[in-house]
């Protein structure tokens, strides 16, 4: 099942994180095989801003980059606003 989210820009931000740190609004983006809540995020590699996603229990973020995957232990988190 795919889910898509929609929210006016001013209802969401980017709040900035790292050593797999996740803030209270965070957005959910899926689950691990076994059931650990991942999170929607985003890093620069090589001048790129890229979606990943963030795995609190591992410390870091992950995207896709050239047929990798590539750990970022410093991203942003997307998160609800109040």
């Amino acid at each position: 099942m795919i889910r898509v989210c929609c929210a006016p820009r001013d209802k969401i931000q980017w709040i900035t994180a790292g050593n797999g740190e996740v803030p209270p609004l965070a957005v959910p983006g899926g689950k691990t095989a076994s059931g650990e809540t991942l999170y929607i995020g985003r890093a620069r590699e090589q001048n790129f801003l890229i979606p990943g996603k963030i795995q609190p229990s591992l410390g870091h973020l992950y995207l896709p980059f050239k047929g990798k995957e590539i750990a970022k232990k410093y991203y942003e988190v997307l998160c609800t606003v109040n």
